[in-house]
């Protein structure tokens, strides 16, 4: 794994989530875990030691649903940047910090998903990378949007080759 691993339990906790249920997404082993690190540091914010619970046990009894709400909410982000009518300046889109290298992550993420978009010929096109991110399968997407599955399946594919990059850069 290229990721460094400080929360074993979470770790594991995440690959046996992806092996369960998240198989269809086709994600690596190491985007899964840096989703699960997003959310361990997102559970850390709602904790609340005042009932009694540990924080491993929390995440034990919390966890799947931290990680889902991690990933959806990273994807949400791209949602956002295909809706060129609400469009935010980058400040506001980067929630994090304004470190230089939160910016720039930024700015690379947007220009990956932008290149993504490109392939897409016309809204009802666009609209396959939404669907996929929902939860969607390739064969449901074909037939909801009148598209060919090989057309979808390419789409997809240069969807998930343009944010590993990002991934494997950032770890996120």
């Amino acid at each position: 794994m290229k990721l460094q691993i400080f929360n074993t339990k979470l770790g594991l906790l995440a690959a046996k989530i992806y092996w369960k249920s998240w198989r269809h997404l086709g994600l690596s082993e190491d985007e899964i875990v840096s989703i699960a690190l997003h959310a361990e540091h997102d559970s850390k914010k709602r904790y609340d030691p005042k009932y009694g619970l540990s924080f491993e046990t929390y995440l034990k009894l919390n966890g799947a649903n931290f990680i889902k709400s991690s990933y959806r909410s990273l994807m949400n982000k791209v949602d956002d940047w295909i809706d060129f009518k609400d469009m935010k300046t980058l400040e506001e889109q980067n929630t994090v910090s304004y470190t230089p290298e939160n910016y720039l992550r930024s700015v690379e993420f947007r220009e990956m998903v932008h290149l993504a978009f490109k392939k897409a010929k016309n809204e009802d096109e666009r609209q396959v990378f939404a669907l996929y991110v929902k939860g969607y399968k390739n064969l449901e997407i074909a037939k909801k949007l009148n598209l060919t599955t090989r057309r979808v399946r390419y789409l997809i594919s240069i969807f998930k080759d343009h944010i590993k990059v990002l991934t494997k850069r950032y770890g996120y």
